[in-house]
């Protein structure tokens, strides 16, 4: 036992509620009692309206698809199977059509964060 005359729920008390709480639930109750709104990461119209740029999470679909590609390729040539060339291909297509909004948001993000400075 300690040899203070308190128990933890009375010192819990004297401290203000921002030190008292920690972890995720006290993040939330502290914007939320300072007034800010909480967004929902899985609402869709939030996270495609987003201020920050798509373009950093878009970018990785055409470089995977590519690489995925090329090792689709590379085991049809070498085992002469049909479906994997076939993979192979489409995974080229896709990659191919997935660059198109990868560039668009691209565009955009340079245009509003950067201001369209020179890179």
């Amino acid at each position: 036992m300690s040899n203070s005359k308190w128990s933890k729920t009375d010192k819990q008390r004297e401290r203000p509620q921002e030190q008292r709480e920690h972890g995720p639930r006290s993040d939330l109750r502290a914007n939320l009692r300072r007034g800010r709104t909480v967004v929902n990461p899985f609402d869709l119209k939030t996270a495609l309206l987003a201020k920050h740029a798509q373009h950093v999470a878009l970018i990785h679909f055409p470089i995977a698809l590519f690489i995925s590609a090329v090792a689709f390729d590379l085991i049809a040539q070498w085992t002469k199977r049909r479906g994997v060339a076939d993979a192979a291909y489409y995974n080229l297509l896709v990659a191919a059509i997935s660059t198109l909004p990868v560039l668009a948001t691209g565009i955009l993000a340079w245009q509003f964060q950067l201001e369209g400075q020179k890179l």
